[in-house]
């Protein structure tokens, strides 16, 4: 059975713009690609996202205009993994961030392994961050989308990272209250 779904995996590799054309055809706008890149030519840090969680990385950017260095990618195409596109992508950029809400019980998230296991055999690699949000029902504003830039606006390929995911926005856990089970 994995076999199987590998191998059609393997197989659905650049349908994804054939689709993307079909609809376009059909209801207007272009969505193809199995990656969206937004500004990344000169970038030090580049914010990864999926779906809705772009905008605001979108937003931030155009505000500040690329003068923070970061700019960002939105993964459309989960998938197959579109591990050679990602490659393509991050080839110059020093650190990626990768920002999701989805987290693998006990370690990161699931999109920033799945990111690091694609860049794990390219020539050259970022440094790759999972930053988690989202959490309890918080919103994820522009302030949110600063606060990660301004913890990777100078990367480093010699700065040693002390905890690879970072959850933010969550409330301090009060010590007075206690759990009974």
């Amino acid at each position: 059975m994995h076999y199987l779904t590998y191998q059609a995996s393997i197989r659905a590799r650049g349908r994804d713009r054939i689709v993307a054309r079909e609809y376009e055809g059909l209801f207007g706008p272009y969505h193809g690609g199995m990656i969206d890149t937004y500004r990344l030519d000169d970038a030090e840090v580049a914010l990864v996202a999926m779906d809705r969680w772009s905008a605001p990385c979108e937003r931030q950017s155009d505000d500040c205009d690329g003068a923070n260095g970061s700019d960002w990618f939105k993964i459309r195409s989960y998938r197959p993994f579109p591990t050679q596109a990602l490659r393509d992508a991050v080839a110059d950029i020093p650190a990626i961030v990768v920002w999701t809400k989805r987290c693998r019980r006990g370690f990161q998230g699931v999109l920033s392994t799945d990111v690091k296991a694609a860049l794990y055999n390219a020539p050259r690699r970022p440094m790759v961050l999972s930053m988690m949000a989202g959490y309890g029902g918080r919103e994820m504003t522009l302030d949110t989308v600063d606060e990660i830039v301004a913890r990777h606006s100078k990367p480093s390929s010699k700065v040693r990272v002390e905890d690879e995911c970072v959850f933010l926005n969550l409330r301090e856990r009060d010590s007075s209250r206690r759990c009974i089970a």
